[in-house]
């Protein structure tokens, strides 16, 4: 297992990289793209809908909206917005309750995750491709994208190394809060790094960007749990199969889904991250 999700990060980490840096911010969104369909194709599963068909259609239904968002550029913002609202109602109801969703059996237990879906795929999408398009772009997306691995990646290790407090019991047992804060630990040394010798910040801007980087990484926590959510209530313990070693696509981006649209609605917040760098 372990040997097959280090040759499957080793392939994919170097093609994000690359596809990040080389491809027009366009082409970028359709990379980003098939990850997002991919990642409806087994939501939709985890939705307990059966019929292709209608798998189908939800997926269609995904890549229209992205599709209409991208010709219509004023919308990405907009959409980022109503993703950062979604996300903090989500993560209030998520902690506040701490327990599963309905049961499968009713209507309303498939609608209820099917329309969620929506809204954890379709302003991540747009969140990432109007992040690509600004200034620093590229350079940017990465900073964003290490940030959340940063976390998660120090968050497992502290976690398996001193995690005794369970941060939602009810729904990741795994997870610590002594992980949580070895990862928001790691978020501020690597964020400084950047906002000093990269972003050039006064004390002042760096410390809003230290702030929008902690709050990303603690969403980017919220992502993961609701997917693990919404996985117990299906009964399995990956979204799907397609990346060998690490489950399905939705296991691969459930942090970054929660953490883009904050991400990119903080920099759009922060004048000074939207000068370009001439240096």
């Amino acid at each position: 297992m372990l040997k097959y999700r280090v040759l499957t990060a080793a392939l994919l980490v170097p093609l994000l990289v690359i596809s990040i840096f080389l491809l027009p911010s366009r082409y970028f969104a359709l990379f980003l793209g098939g990850f997002v369909l991919l990642a409806a194709w087994e939501w939709s599963g985890l939705a307990n809908v059966i019929s292709p068909l209608v798998k189908f259609a939800y997926t269609g239904t995904v890549l229209l909206l992205g599709v209409v968002s991208f010709e219509l550029p004023i919308l990405i913002v907009p959409i980022g917005v109503i993703g950062v609202l979604w996300w903090i109602g989500a993560s209030f109801q998520l902690f506040r309750k701490q327990r599963l969703l309905m049961p499968l059996g009713s209507v309303g237990s498939t609608v209820k995750p099917l329309v969620s879906g929506l809204f954890v795929l379709v302003p991540a999408w747009c969140a990432l491709y109007g992040l690509h398009q600004g200034p620093r772009g590229p350079t940017m997306v990465l900073i964003f994208m290490l940030t959340i691995w940063i976390a998660d990646i120090i968050a497992f290790f502290v976690g398996r190394a001193w995690g005794k407090r369970k941060l939602a019991p009810t729904i990741s047992p795994g997870k610590s809060v002594e992980g949580l804060l070895g990862g928001l630990a790691g978020v501020i040394v690597f964020a400084s790094v950047v906002g000093v010798w990269y972003l050039h910040l006064s004390a002042w801007t760096l410390l809003l960007w230290l702030v929008l980087a902690l709050i990303s990484a603690l969403f980017s926590v919220c992502g993961d749990l609701f997917e693990s959510q919404i996985k117990r209530r299906a009964g399995v313990k990956d979204s799907g199969k397609t990346l060998p070693g690490h489950g399905g696509v939705l296991d691969r981006i459930d942090s970054i889904s929660a953490a883009a649209p904050v991400f990119f609605i903080g920099v759009q917040t922060i004048p000074v991250l939207l000068i370009p760098n001439t240096t």
